[in-house]
């Protein structure tokens, strides 16, 4: 979609992400910590929903199956490509529900944080424009979590950094 708006292909007023980003350091910190908060009550969401399904079907790839069912359903409903929608919704929440039920709330908490972030952020085409220095901290959170991640998982091993 940036790459869309870089080309000129689609027209940046139609853009759906947050214009926090031109507030100032204050206002970009500020709708950081808000998709953070989002991001930890959907994915305590997902996971509730998950365990409820587990309790009641008593199974865990049942349980898995039925959340991937239903959140692909609601997912691409309202859409208009209904089979290209359909397939993405299903492969999306087989990835969400396989991290749940193998890595947990952690790994959910941080995909959804980071996605959102991503998403959030609008596509700059030059980076000597005035706002492009909010939107290079945007998208820099990511990349320091996942650097942060990786030292730490690392730690202790000859070799590692």
């Amino acid at each position: 979609r940036g790459t869309d708006v870089a080309a000129g292909a689609e027209d940046p007023s139609r853009f759906v992400g947050t214009v926090d980003l031109l507030g100032g350091l204050r206002s970009l910190l500020g709708s950081a910590l808000t998709i953070g908060i989002n991001a930890l009550r959907s994915a305590l969401l997902f996971v509730l929903i998950l365990c409820l399904l587990r309790v009641l079907l008593r199974r865990q790839w049942a349980a898995a199956v039925s959340f991937v069912l239903l959140f692909s359903l609601l997912n691409a409903l309202p859409s208009g490509n209904t089979w290209a929608d359909v397939a993405r919704a299903v492969s999306f929440f087989t990835l969400f529900a396989f991290a749940v039920l193998r890595w947990g709330l952690t790994s959910i908490f941080v995909g959804v944080f980071a996605a959102d972030l991503l998403l959030n952020t609008p596509a700059v085409a030059e980076l000597s424009s005035w706002y492009a220095g909010g939107v290079v901290l945007f998208l820099a959170i990511p990349i320091a979590l996942a650097t942060w991640a990786l030292y730490t998982s690392l730690a202790g091993r000859p070799g590692s950094v």
